[in-house]
């Protein structure tokens, strides 16, 4: 009898993990994946997240704004919108930790994008509904 193996979303997982091993065992990585005994580590570098992106992109707009460069202030909340892609982690089981951090970046974003709306970062106000459509101010 012949039996065949199925993909599952899991052999999937280990297949590429078990290339990215070999590839970082080669030195292809850096580094950047360690093998430890409780599973992998993924060494991932300051500014290589979306949200240190994020948080630099909107603190650059503060500091401009405070600088009276209000066109400065607007491209760099524009920069940090263009960054947001859906639900702040997403895919992640929220804990009491990642909650705090998912609604902290939430509410940063309608911030951002209410700043934006009214012209408050400088430029006059455009259309929200321009760069939300979902959004009803």
């Amino acid at each position: 009898m012949h039996s065949e193996q199925v993909a599952t979303p899991q052999t999937f997982v280990f297949t590429d993990l078990a290339g990215y091993t070999a590839l970082s065992e080669a030195g292809g990585d850096g580094g950047r994946l360690v093998n430890r005994a409780d599973g992998y580590l993924l060494d991932v570098r300051p500014g290589e997240r979306d949200v240190d992106r994020w948080d630099q992109a909107l603190g650059q707009a503060h500091r401009a704004r405070a600088d009276g460069e209000p066109r400065a202030a607007r491209e760099r909340i524009d920069g940090a919108l263009g960054i947001w892609r859906g639900q702040p982690l997403g895919g992640v089981s929220t804990n009491s930790l990642l909650a705090g951090e998912r609604a902290r970046l939430e509410e940063e974003h309608l911030a951002a994008m209410a700043r934006v709306g009214d012209g408050s970062a400088g430029c006059g106000g455009w259309s929200l509904s321009a760069r939300c459509g979902l959004c009803v101010l």
